[in-house]
């Protein structure tokens, strides 16, 4: 396992190739047409509660998710609460750098319900789905399956959502569950 301290030091350092970025699976993203990441709920409210250990994990693994979309014009949507604050500083920076980026608001843990998400994804030719953010076992998973009913493909990784081993089988049954690092 590529330990996160020694990820952090690289990437600090900006020592870390972005294209060796998910060398381990890129065949796994690279080949899927139609891909869009969702990025779900990453509200200082609701991330609060990791310990740092996690929180810098999910937050530098993103980071490098977000930088590798922007490399590839690959679409983001950025799914927030409604009623509590913005995606983090940390992200929003990083997301600033994404051509197709698109942020909606929503209401409830699920992000198709009474959104505009589908019409989105369906208008710029989504078929498979990237899901990052918290919670793995609620607003993630709730999205998740919206996107499952809606006829999308998912795929995730442990390391750009948090949750514990039920939650993460849940995926690796219903989709795919990568790793991002090795």
């Amino acid at each position: 396992m590529f330990y996160i301290s020694i990820l952090i030091k690289l990437f600090i350092k900006k020592k870390f190739d972005k294209d060796s970025f998910l060398n381990y699976h890129k065949y796994t993203l690279d080949r899927r047409d139609g891909l869009a990441v969702i990025l779900i709920d990453m509200q200082r409210s609701f991330i609060k509660n990791l310990n740092k250990k996690e929180k810098n994990h999910i937050i530098l693994n993103q980071i490098l998710m977000i930088r590798w979309c922007a490399q590839r014009d690959i679409p983001i949507i950025v799914l927030e609460y409604e009623g509590y604050e913005k995606t983090i500083n940390i992200l929003t920076k990083e997301l600033q750098k994404v051509k197709n980026l698109t942020i909606i608001k929503k209401s409830h843990d699920d992000g198709f319900l009474n959104t505009e998400l589908d019409d989105v994804l369906k208008k710029i030719g989504t078929k498979n789905l990237f899901l990052m953010g918290i919670n793995a076992g609620a607003c993630v998973i709730r999205t998740a399956q919206g996107a499952i009913k809606k006829g999308y493909f998912i795929i995730t990784s442990d390391d750009v959502i948090n949750g514990n081993r039920d939650n993460l089988s849940w995926y690796e049954r219903n989709g795919v569950i990568i790793s991002l690092v090795d």
